[in-house]
């Protein structure tokens, strides 16, 4: 079964919640997850990707893809007020949409997750995921 597909954007604290739900969403699915960069394509603002210093990479994507990918999300969240079997395979947890129901067609999930319920329970997890081992940081 393939990776679900995080999109991120915003700047680094919503890069943070982007990724603790993914990595929440990938232990309640059983399913990797990847992280695919939409910083440059969503918003007024201008964002860049903050993440490297955590050590989590994304999935490369030109910007016609990344335009591609947010206009998917944006056409599924509309389709799924019409009606929840439409969705594209976006899971879009706004909509109160469980992952349980689908979990096999998720290829892309969507939402706002600042919060801590969306990741309480894959804490531990997401702390491993955030740590990089490979860079020293400077003291000061």
């Amino acid at each position: 079964m393939s990776a679900v597909l995080v999109p991120v954007f915003g700047g680094l604290g919503n890069q943070m919640f982007q990724v603790a739900h993914g990595v929440a969403l990938g232990k309640r699915l059983n399913r990797e997850v990847a992280f695919t960069d939409l910083t440059g394509v969503t918003g007024r603002v201008t964002r860049k990707w903050e993440l490297d210093c955590f050590g989590i990479p994304r999935v490369p994507n030109t910007r016609a893809e990344a335009l591609f990918l947010r206009g998917r999300l944006q056409a599924a969240r509309r389709l799924q007020k019409l009606h929840p079997s439409l969705h594209l395979g976006v899971l879009n947890e706004d909509s109160g949409q469980r992952a349980a129901s689908n979990h096999g067609q998720v290829r892309v999930c969507s939402g706002n997750w600042q919060g801590e319920v969306f990741y309480a329970s894959s804490k531990a997890e997401v702390k491993t995921r955030m740590r990089n081992h490979t860079k020293k940081h400077p003291t000061m």
